[in-house]
């Protein structure tokens, strides 16, 4: 009898042991710094995350728990996916920045050559290519924002579970947005570096074998670490909020979308006729170089715009970038430059 005793109090111990644990938490680790006044706003181009797991860290993108009757969810983003769209959402509703559409960034990195055979971006090598080139070269824009996810991860022990969060970012700002005194150069704005994790298990005794197992299950389902994340981006992020957005900004910046022109070659033969792809409704222009500037283009229809370039008898000019222009109403200038340059006569 006595053994019997002995052995039930060793077993209540040990899940004391253990409820115990399910209830501990790190807590939330974040460092942050932050080196531009934050009511600035800025063009921010929003890169896909890169997973870069640190040491013992893991990016787990398994599944096995995530469709149970009442414990699952419908979102199907891998983990980068979801902690960019969290980064997007929480700087559109509560900062001044000025955010690119990722959908457009997405299609505009592809067709510069950031794209593997099967479709998908390389970041290692996007994350390799200086923001001065993607700003000035392949976007319009003030900052880039390059965000690594380090960990991902959903442990399951059987009376209680645990999820990991740890991710990182910065704002790489060109020194000539910040200030008209630069000339050239990169500067970090923005970092912030977090860790979060949180245990679910026997909160309460359970009411019998099925609560046993489904407590630390529901620990592993996707929300909770979702959840995680979502709590930690709100809190990284806190230094650059600025209250109530600015109008402006409640509609996305400028986008050009596609140029073309039917000059043969690079040489221009007679009337210069250039199409552009564009946000609709607004004020477009083309320059030539530093020769011909500023030629008015007209919007025929929804976003399609047209221009003409009829040279005179003393026009001339070698290698002269082709350099299109649209402008808000609120003041927000694109630009995107033709990759061949043209040439007259």
């Amino acid at each position: 009898m006595n053994n019997h005793k002995t052995a039930r109090h060793h077993l209540f111990a040990s899940l004391f042991i253990i409820v115990s644990l399910s209830l501990a938490s790190c807590g939330p680790s974040i460092t942050t710094s932050l080196s531009y006044p934050h009511s600035q706003s800025l063009r921010l181009l929003v890169l896909p995350v890169i997973e870069r797991p640190t040491e013992n860290a893991t990016i787990d993108h398994s599944i096995i728990f995530d469709h149970l009757p009442d414990l699952g969810d419908k979102n199907m983003d891998t983990p980068a996916e979801y902690l960019r769209n969290l980064v997007l959402n929480e700087l559109s509703a509560s900062t001044d920045m000025d955010l690119i559409p990722s959908a457009y960034i997405d299609a505009e990195l592809s067709h510069h050559g950031f794209a593997d055979k099967d479709g998908k971006i390389n970041l290692n090598e996007l994350y390799r290519t200086p923001a001065e080139v993607l700003c000035n070269e392949i976007f319009d824009c003030d900052a880039v924002l390059y965000s690594e996810l380090n960990e991902w991860q959903r442990n399951y022990y059987a009376l209680y579970s645990n999820n990991s969060v740890s991710f990182s970012l910065r704002i790489v700002a060109l020194a000539t947005r910040l200030s008209a005194d630069s000339n050239s150069g990169e500067e970090i704005v923005f970092s912030t570096s977090a860790h979060d994790s949180s245990s679910s298990g026997l909160f309460k005794a359970p009411t019998g074998y099925v609560s046993l197992a489904l407590e630390p299950i529901k620990g592993v389902n996707k929300e909770v670490i979702e959840n995680l994340a979502e709590d930690m981006v709100e809190k990284a992020l806190e230094p650059l909020k600025t209250g109530k957005r600015s109008e402006f900004l409640k509609s996305p910046p400028p986008a050009i979308y596609a140029v073309a022109h039917n000059a043969d070659g690079g040489n221009i033969n007679g009337k210069l006729t250039v199409l552009m792809s564009a946000t609709p409704d607004m004020q477009a222009s083309f320059s030539l170089g530093n020769s011909v500037e500023n030629i008015p283009m007209t919007e025929k229809d929804s976003g399609n715009y047209i221009g003409f370039y009829y040279p005179n008898s003393n026009d001339s000019f070698t290698n002269a970038d082709l350099q299109v222009t649209i402008i808000d109403r609120w003041g927000r200038k694109t630009t995107s430059k033709y990759n061949v340059p043209l040439s007259y006569p």
